[in-house]
């Protein structure tokens, strides 16, 4: 097995995330200076929840996850503007990480490929995007974790 692919293989809990500049300037937190987010690779399969902490709750309790009655269509927005979820396969090619999308909070993002640099240093790693262009600027995703830390028989 590769040694970046064991590096990278467990748990990690969300530290930070930011969009930057090309040269390193901060250009925004998506989700707040206080995300949450659990990123979980498994030899087979990545998976990864991230939202804002300060989410608002629905007006309406919700019961069942199948519950779609009584809320209001800006509450919904709201929910999926504060949260991002995808799982999928992955694959190591040098210290790029590719991650075939299967599910995903995303309708588009379902059946593509997200390409992320990884970097790995102790028990944190660091993912980057490839550059975008957001707003006419152009952009680079920097996602900072900490490996979650283990617990229970087996781990």
């Amino acid at each position: 097995m590769n040694h970046l692919v064991e590096q990278v293989l467990g748990d990690w809990d969300l530290v930070e995330w930011r969009t930057t500049t090309l040269a390193g300037a901060l250009v925004d937190h998506p989700f707040g200076d206080q995300p949450i987010g659990i990123l979980s690779l498994t030899p087979n399969v990545l998976h990864v929840q991230m939202m804002r902490s300060a989410r608002p709750s629905f007006t309406t309790p919700v019961v069942t996850a199948a519950d779609r009655t009584g809320r209001h269509p800006g509450e919904t927005v709201r929910a999926f503007e504060t949260f991002m979820a995808y799982s999928g396969t992955w694959a190591l090619d040098g210290d790029e990480l590719t991650t075939t999308v299967v599910v995903g909070l995303i309708p588009e993002w379902r059946g593509s490929q997200q390409r992320r640099t990884v970097e790995v240093a102790g028990d944190r790693l660091q993912l980057r995007s490839r550059p975008r262009v957001v707003a006419g600027t152009e952009q680079i995703g920097v996602l900072d974790w900490r490996r979650r830390p283990t617990s229970g028989a087996g781990r």
